[in-house]
């Protein structure tokens, strides 16, 4: 078996990014889910005001989605991380009773995907959705930068 050695990200090509949501969020469907709240930012690639990752630099990122549902009987969080208008993973949620029990089930998705500089990563709301602050994050980071770079 052959294997290719990926060089890691050096201190001068360091992205990565972690947000979550400062308050629930009530969406239709189409809207971009903005996580607000920045923990780390680490290279400036995240813009908190609009929800958009941009790479800078042409490489291989990986990203990392988790939701869930506000409380409520009927409600969803249902959302795509999109790359370029492309599907790249999704999150499936509902909030739901099990007898007099309240459970709200949560979800997470994750992506390795090839982007080049000033291409976008966002979080798309599929359905029409209520999303819980305090179990919503959108993370990422670059693993690799192309060779020509």
């Amino acid at each position: 078996m052959l294997f290719t050695f990926i060089p890691p990200a050096t201190e001068e090509h360091r992205v990565s990014f972690h947000a979550k949501l400062s308050s629930p969020a009530s969406l239709s469907s189409g809207q971009i889910l903005i996580p607000d709240h920045i923990i780390t930012n680490q290279g400036n690639a995240y813009n908190a005001a609009t929800g958009y990752f941009t790479a800078t630099y042409n490489g291989t990122y990986v990203f990392l989605a988790t939701t869930g549902p506000s409380q409520s009987s009927s409600y969803h969080a249902d959302l795509d991380l999109m790359a370029n208008n492309e599907v790249m993973s999704s999150i499936r949620t509902t909030y739901s009773y099990s007898g007099n029990y309240p459970t709200a089930k949560t979800g997470s998705c994750h992506a390795v995907v090839h982007l080049t500089s000033g291409q976008q990563v966002w979080l798309k709301c599929h359905y029409r959705s209520h999303f819980d602050s305090q179990l919503t994050t959108f993370s990422g980071y670059l693993l690799s930068v192309d060779e020509e770079e």
